[in-house]
């Protein structure tokens, strides 16, 4: 699994130590105390297609064969291969040997029988990019976005958002509008994400920073099974045009960056 040196991406931290630019080594160790991030980019040359047989499950295969546009069917394909080949290097396994359960909310999770079964992992992925979230023993949930142009974000921020995110979003300059729309939305995908809860977790059960330029943080937290303080979240800038968030349930960890090729 040949890696390139990372992209450039920016980081706020909050309580963790992030190493922006680190490079991650072909069948990368991954330390207890580690988060490896992965960006793949979607829309390279579809050279790959013609593997899907010796990499994708049948399963996947035959959703790729449903996608009406050759561009997504492509998408797809790269990105479930993107994800196999990276777990299949943690695992010391083939990638078509990589197996997932998924739990009620439709969460996956490497397969128990698998030789590594404290790995975690979360993926994302908008328009042309795609991320990958890869720990140990950690909840961890990942979101990226592509921020387009006329979202109608304060229509969409009063049916999902808290009261109080609202009115921070509301307060915002013109200028700064989209990014702090995208910026909490990211933010609270990522939470839910790692929470693994799906839909049964309303997205105004918890409140979060939003503002440009201001440390992410979680500033109310109405939700059961643990506080908020266990939790960090981390601004990420993969690409330009892109703005993306990690939730992490653990306040020491080193976040390291890399380019999957294929």
């Amino acid at each position: 699994m040949p890696v390139q040196h990372a992209t450039s991406m920016e980081i706020r931290s909050s309580g963790a130590r992030c190493i922006a630019g680190d490079r991650l080594a072909e069948a990368p160790k991954l330390a207890q105390d580690e988060i490896h991030i992965w960006t793949v980019e979607l829309d390279r040359q579809a050279h790959r297609n013609a593997r899907r047989d010796d990499v994708l499950a049948p399963a996947e295969r035959t959703r790729a064969a449903r996608f009406r546009s050759e561009v997504d069917a492509h998408r797809f394909v790269e990105r479930r291969t993107a994800l196999r080949e990276i777990l299949g290097g943690y695992l010391g396994i083939a990638p078509q040997a990589v197996a997932f359960d998924l739990n009620e909310f439709g969460k996956p999770s490497v397969h128990a029988s698998n030789s590594c079964a404290d790995l975690s992992f979360n993926a994302s992925h908008s328009g042309t990019l795609a991320l990958i979230a890869v720990s140990r023993s950690v909840q961890l949930g990942i979101d990226v976005e592509l921020k387009r142009s006329g979202v109608e974000t304060l229509a969409i921020a009063a049916q999902f958002f808290a009261a109080a995110e609202l009115a921070a979003l509301a307060a915002l300059d013109s200028c700064d509008l989209l990014d702090g729309f995208f910026n909490a939305w990211t933010r609270k995908e990522a939470i839910v994400k790692a929470l693994g809860g799906g839909l049964s977790i309303p997205l105004d059960a918890f409140e979060v920073s939003l503002r440009p330029g201001e440390d992410p943080a979680i500033l109310r937290w109405d939700i059961s099974g643990g506080g908020a303080q266990r939790w960090r979240i981390h601004h990420l800038e993969p690409a330009s045009g892109y703005v993306g968030a990690l939730a992490v349930d653990s306040v020491a960890h080193v976040c390291r960056f890399g380019n999957w090729v294929g």
